[in-house]
């Protein structure tokens, strides 16, 4: 963004040459020589920069106070960051004197008698230059934009996605010692309320982390390595879990301790049923559920259900029928649960609120993104304004040579919006490359990808060109409807 506003405002200051060459001439006359106008243009520049800074941290401290501070990690007060005020002062420096460096040496650069021709600011050279630079502007909308609505779509894929088990109707509690030892009278408690079916418990909440306890032991004389979920005997049939091969838990189970491993342990290990990993029998597969988050894939895993003597229980899944309010049925579980709490507080939400609390940095960054994206889009089309009236300036007399030949104001329009149709095709293309290439790296963070959808490049580059074109209409309309005679004279 800043490098994009960096370029724009050398563009613009580029347009205004014209209208400041009858100024810098008068200086030459009057004594001053190319090294002082240039020094004093680049001392303007700079000071420009500053008071955008200025207002930049203005808009920070109103953001301060606002939802936005929820976007980031970081407390983004300025009294707390003096080091980075001054690092961005230097930016802001350093932005201020490159981007008046090329005009102050572009506007000292010609002799008078060339300028009086008025011909100067259209050579072929000075319009490679302004396109080039419009074009690193474009491409840079076009990647923020396109990569904004890949995040969007990753994220609500992501949301969405099935998971193998049902987290809907899902209310999930931590759990305490005293809870654990009286989980019976608990989960009647819990059921008094009519709308909640079921109670179960594990030792961890699903889909939330990267990675659970890892177990190393020996299968066949084999050193294996799996991630395992100590859970009750009802898990399985509460989240309704599908056993593809086997049987699930029973509560008998707990004398001795069984396991139910995935199916991708399953292939990956050589395990079959009714055989033992540590003096604990496997009795059943399921397939792969998403027992981690999505920025996983699938590893070896393994619910177990412990041996009496040890209880791991850390959390408890309690299911609300589709039926009931879920609203009611929290406050029911919040004062059975506070009947157990001692001096910590236990948490208790709904599941898909954690589990979308989950993939919040991704949403923050993709909004981020998308804020981004708007501010790149004004500062394009400012710069496209910018050279249109830069444009304006040379061409008046052209276009009133046109209109006397037969033109009129929808050919004049065209006649402005072609080069930059042109040139926005060629960022369009550009930006697709650098996007995909980008998005497709990002989406090798999770097991679960969103397809890179072609209507996504399509609908971008549509939206930047409608709103390019009708900003360069809007602007050309004047010299397309003026008197032709008028700007010949003049």
């Amino acid at each position: 963004i800043i490098i994009v506003a960096g370029i724009n405002f050398m563009n613009m200051s580029m347009a205004l040459v014209p209208k400041r060459m009858k100024s810098i001439n008068m200086h030459k006359v009057l004594g001053s020589t190319n090294i002082s106008i240039r020094i004093n243009y680049i001392l303007e520049s700079v000071a420009i920069g500053l008071l955008s800074l200025l207002i930049g941290l203005g808009f920070v401290f109103l953001a301060s106070n606002t939802p936005i501070v929820s976007l980031v990690d970081a407390d983004i007060h300025l009294w707390k960051h003096p080091g980075l005020i001054l690092v961005t002062f230097s930016i802001a420096l350093l932005i201020g004197g490159l981007s008046g460096l090329y005009p102050s040496f572009y506007i000292t650069s010609f002799q008078p008698a060339l300028v009086l021709k008025g011909n100067f600011g259209m050579t072929i050279k000075a319009k490679k230059l302004r396109q080039v630079l419009i074009g690193i502007q474009f491409i840079t909308t076009f990647v923020l934009i396109m990569a904004s609505w890949f995040m969007y779509l990753q994220n609500h894929h992501l949301r969405h996605a099935d998971v193998g088990y049902d987290r809907d109707q899902l209310i999930l509690s931590s759990v305490n010692s005293r809870i654990v030892k009286s989980k019976n009278a608990f989960t009647q408690q819990l059921k008094s309320f009519p709308g909640i079916t079921d109670v179960t418990y594990a030792a961890s909440a699903l889909s939330t982390a990267d990675n659970y306890n890892g177990w190393n032991t020996q299968y066949n004389g084999e050193k294996i390595m799996f991630q395992w979920i100590p859970v009750d005997p009802s898990f399985i049939d509460v989240m309704n879990i599908q056993v593809s091969e086997g049987r699930g838990f029973r509560e008998e189970d707990q004398k001795v301790g069984k396991y139910i491993f995935n199916e991708k342990a399953k292939y990956e290990f050589g395990l079959t049923l009714n055989t033992l990993v540590d003096s604990a029998e496997i009795i059943g597969f399921i397939p792969n559920i998403q027992y981690t988050t999505f920025r996983t894939a699938a590893a070896p895993m393994a619910f177990y259900v412990p041996s009496g003597q040890k209880d791991y229980t850390q959390y408890a899944y309690i299911k609300v029928k589709a039926s009931s309010d879920m609203k009611s049925a929290l406050e029911h579980v919040k004062s059975v649960v506070h009947e157990y709490e001692g001096e910590k507080p236990l948490q208790i939400r709904f599941y898909d609120e954690i589990f979308n609390q989950v993939y919040e940095k991704e949403q923050n960054l993709t909004l981020l993104i998308s804020l981004f994206s708007i501010i790149a889009i004004i500062i394009s089309i400012t710069g496209v304004l910018g050279l249109v009236f830069f444009e304006n300036e040379y061409r008046q007399k052209e276009i009133g040579i046109r209109k006397v030949l037969g033109a009129n104001e929808i050919d004049v329009l065209v006649l402005f919006n072609k080069s930059y149709l042109t040139l926005l095709v060629a960022c369009f293309t550009i930006a697709c490359v650098v996007t995909h290439y980008f998005i497709s790296q990002w989406l090798e963070n999770f097991s679960l990808q969103t397809p890179l959808h072609w209507w996504v490049f399509g609908a971008s580059g549509v939206l930047v060109l409608f709103i390019t074109l009708g900003s360069i209409s809007w602007q050309s309309w004047r010299t397309a409807i003026s008197n032709p005679l008028e700007t010949m004279k003049s």
